[in-house]
């Protein structure tokens, strides 16, 4: 995180920099090379330590990923876009015995729960 404030500081100090050399780069380039090179070094050591301290030795969890791609739509979504919906819809019909409607979702599919909530003028919104 301290990271992050760091390159949003230097961010901020290049696009003042960059807008107070009126069209000349020129007078403000050591002060964009500075921040801008000192960012990437900074985000190249925050990316080494977590590469090293969090993602190295991570292995897959095998039962785990085939109990999720069994309920993946990947395939009906690659199906959708080469033959259209409709084919999509009526090959996973015959896969799996149940024929849902046009528009409605698919099994274990939970429904969009937006709840009307009053909003400080008077007028219904979304939550």
């Amino acid at each position: 995180m301290q990271v992050s404030f760091a390159i949003r500081g230097a961010e901020a100090v290049v696009a003042m920099a960059t807008a107070a050399g009126e069209l000349e780069l020129n007078v403000m380039e050591p002060v964009i090379v500075k921040h801008l090179l000192g960012s990437l070094r900074d985000l190249e050591g925050a990316a080494t330590i977590f590469a090293t301290r969090c993602v190295a030795g991570l292995r897959w969890n095998l039962p785990a990923v085939e109990a999720h791609l069994k309920g993946s739509l990947a395939g009906a979504v690659e199906e959708a876009v080469e033959r259209g919906y409709e084919s999509a819809a009526a090959s996973g019909n015959r896969e799996s015995g149940s024929s849902p409607q046009p528009g409605s979702a698919p099994p274990n599919h939970r429904q969009d729960t937006h709840e009307a909530i009053p909003s400080r003028d008077g007028r219904a919104g979304r939550r």
